[in-house]
C-alpha cells in the first residue's frame, strides 16, 4: 500500500522528530524512515540543479511539494549493513533462518 508523505527530513534530531515527524498509529518515539530505494521523476534533477549545493533530501521534499511523494511501508526486519560487523551478523541470521531483530544502535547524542 502507498503511504503519502507529508515531510522529508535527513537525519533529524530526536527533538525535531518528536515535534515534526509523528506518525498516527505508531508508538511514541517510533518513526518511519527511508532507506534509499526510489522511483523518481525528472523534477528531482531540476530541484537538485536549482541550488549550488543541492542536497538529495531537499530535492525530495521539493518533489513532494510539487508532485506528491509516496512511500511503501515494508513489514519485516531491517539490518544496517554500514559496517562489516553488522553485515556479517545479517548474513549469519539469514543463513540460520533467524527472524530475530537486529541489534539496536545506541542513540546519537544531541548536540
Amino acid at each position: 500500500a502507498l503511504w503519502p508523505l507529508s515531510h522529508v527530513a535527513e537525519k533529524p534530531s530526536a527533538i525535531y522528530a518528536q515535534e515534526h515527524l509523528r506518525t498516527p498509529g505508531l508508538p511514541e518515539g517510533r518513526y518511519l524512515a527511508s532507506f534509499g530505494q526510489y522511483v523518481l521523476t525528472p523534477t528531482l534533477f531540476a530541484a537538485l540543479r536549482a541550488k549550488a549545493r543541492g542536497h538529495f533530501s531537499d530535492a525530495l521534499d521539493t518533489l513532494r511539494q510539487q508532485e506528491g511523494l509516496n512511500g511503501v511501508l515494508i513489514e519485516g526486519v531491517r539490518w544496517d549493513l554500514g559496517s562489516s560487523g553488522t553485515y556479517v551478523e545479517a548474513l549469519q541470521a539469514q543463513a540460520a533462518g533467524d527472524d530475530a531483530e537486529p541489534p539496536r544502535k545506541k542513540a546519537r547524542a544531541e548536540g
